[in-house]
């Protein structure tokens, strides 16, 4: 039922996590974010960032699973720091039941590990409240950052789009367009995490590809479904560097790209 022209599964399979044990998807992934932001206008070190989690069922059995009481899902929960474009900085993968406050402590540390430039964090008021502030006061002694927290007005009936948040939230759509992570089928949170910065590095890599001459020479910057363990970078990168010199896709005009990141967004 496999298309025949796609790799064996287990050639696949052994190159992807050869990329995994020897952090090659990681510095392919942090090479296009620069190269994104670059193009965008932007200095590479982000200094603000956004926090937010995602509750996702999964497949039989695994590592680390549990049932997210708020959501009803039995499964596990993706943490994920992003920068004010909406381009993955930190990602961590737990099981549903880690409550917020937990796993934001968790992956803020991370954070603070690998990018010491960032100095401000907005997260939503599942981070912290009136009744317990204490990540707030924690982020802001042990690791030197500011967790801004953006609440929803008690007075506001029905939806309400938050400042600064919804570029998390749009982070999350795009990967949910994927179909390997529609659900998390990985028995390892490693590989979960791993999947994750694959879709990011699709998106990005066709952010960069697709424009030439400082026009959009193709409309889609979509993220496309990865199948199975097969990944596939649109785009020719042979086109990189002239594409570094012009406009990014991200400064035109708001059109069908409004789902995902876009390199020159500013935040509103």
């Amino acid at each position: 039922m496999i298309p025949r022209d796609l790799l064996p599964w287990d050639a696949a399979y052994r190159w992807y996590a050869t990329w995994h044990r020897d952090c090659t998807w990681d510095r392919i992934h942090d090479a296009l974010r620069d190269q994104v932001r670059i193009a965008g206008g932007r200095d590479p070190r982000s200094s603000a960032a956004v926090l937010d989690t995602q509750s996702i069922l999964t497949s039989e059995g695994g590592q680390t699973r549990g049932f997210d009481m708020g959501k009803l899902t039995r499964g596990r929960r993706r943490h994920i720091v992003v920068d004010i474009l909406g381009l993955l900085l930190v990602v961590m993968v737990t099981s549903a039941s880690v409550q917020d406050r937990h796993g934001g402590k968790a992956i803020l540390e991370r954070l603070a590990t690998r990018f010491g430039s960032i100095g401000l964090v907005w997260a939503d008021a599942g981070y912290a409240n009136h009744i317990d502030n204490g990540l707030v006061t924690w982020a802001n002694k042990a690791i030197n950052v500011v967790l801004q927290i953006i609440k929803r007005s008690d007075d506001t009936l029905g939806f309400q789009v938050l400042p600064r948040r919804r570029v998390v939230e749009r982070t999350f759509g795009c990967l949910v367009r994927n179909r390997r992570l529609g659900r998390d089928y990985e028995r390892l949170t490693g590989n979960s995490e791993t999947m994750i910065k694959v879709a990011m590095i699709q998106l990005m890599a066709k952010q960069l590809a697709f424009v030439s001459g400082g026009k959009v020479v193709s409309a889609p910057l979509v993220a496309q479904p990865i199948v199975g363990g097969t990944i596939s970078l649109a785009g020719d990168f042979t086109r990189t560097e002239a594409t570094l010199r012009g406009p990014c896709p991200g400064l035109t005009p708001r059109s069908a790209h409004r789902g995902c990141p876009r390199a020159g967004a500013r935040p509103e």
